[in-house]
């Protein structure tokens, strides 16, 4: 008999299932390139209520994922598969997991969703299996400010430190790795509209590394205006190093930006590499009527109205 199903014993719950929620970046600062090639970053970010649900179930051995998208990969080119052979390997354990994943964050949008997906499987692992991970991956979260998370994290992708934080938002520095806990954006609603094209971020980072002058959008300023609970100061400090390339690339960005501040937002602009806009609204009849808007344009098959996650 196999001996790790011989002597299986599940330490915790037998099933978890966590929500994996999108990402929006209202300030994105590419401040330099690195000579090992990955790029130092300054980042305001928030997380949405506009989530995938990830379910973890243990099993004797092995990895076994499934997802609800079809077009997504189902083997070790999924981030969540090698999130949780990270996890396996990182504290030794002989274990497995069968993963679920139900998405609503759409693919390739700059919203985070397979990062997030990737930091739910590590912290439902934690709970799976409490005994074995010791205090390393969890202990961080009380640390104080700012919480520096481990290399083989971060490694898996920029954004999974941001992810996995129980924060609602936060000043993200270095390589994605360095978390400032702030308070969410306090109230109002979120509008994302995403076109049909997908983008590529490597080539977008390639793009801005060949500027000669990128823009430099003020984190501190913005992450200031959250802690002071101040929505319009925010968005009057939005910026992301990036756009300027996407938009050359994907003109209906700069259009959707455009349809949503003539529909009443506070601020609106580009999340991630893109090619997704997203707008802020201060009550849900503007955002309504908005989200209107962008159905009408065409320009976004992918339209919905959310909340930022406030706590």
């Amino acid at each position: 008999m196999d001996t790790n199903r011989e002597n299986f014993v599940p330490a915790g719950p037998a099933a978890v299932t966590l929500s994996a929620h999108a990402k929006i970046n209202l300030v994105l600062d590419v401040v330099r390139r690195r000579e090992d090639g990955y790029h130092e970053l300054r980042m305001v970010n928030q997380k949405l209520e506009l989530a995938d649900a990830v379910t973890l179930e243990k099993i004797p051995e092995g990895i076994e994922l499934s997802c609800s998208d079809p077009s997504l990969p189902c083997g070790p080119e999924n981030l969540a598969w090698r999130a949780a052979e990270a996890f396996f390997a990182r504290f030794g354990i002989s274990g497995g997991v069968k993963i679920r994943l139900e998405k609503r964050i759409p693919a390739g949008a700059g919203l985070a969703g397979g990062s997030s997906d990737a930091a739910a499987v590590l912290r439902g692992l934690g709970r799976l299996y409490p005994a074995e991970n010791g205090a390393d991956l969890f202990a961080r979260e009380g640390a104080g400010a700012p919480v520096a998370y481990p290399s083989w994290m971060w490694r898996l992708g920029a954004d999974i430190p941001f992810c996995f934080a129980g924060c609602s938002a936060a000043l993200t520095e270095g390589i994605g790795e360095k978390i400032t806990a702030l308070p969410g954006l306090a109230h109002g609603c979120i509008v994302m509209a995403k076109p049909e094209i997908s983008i590529s971020t490597r080539a977008v980072f390639e793009a801005v590394d060949a500027q000669e002058d990128p823009v430099h959008p003020d984190a501190d300023a913005a992450a200031e205006a959250l802690r002071c609970g101040d929505a319009a100061g925010v968005c009057a400090h939005f910026g992301n190093s990036l756009a300027a390339v996407t938009k050359a690339w994907v003109p209906e960005v700069a259009r959707l930006e455009e349809i949503l501040m003539r529909c009443g937002a506070l601020g609106a602009q580009m999340s991630g590499s893109g090619p997704t806009v997203f707008g802020v609204f201060e009550n849900e009849a503007d955002a309504q009527r908005a989200l209107e808007a962008v159905r009408e344009s065409g320009l976004a098959p992918f339209a919905c109205v959310t909340r930022p996650v406030r706590h």
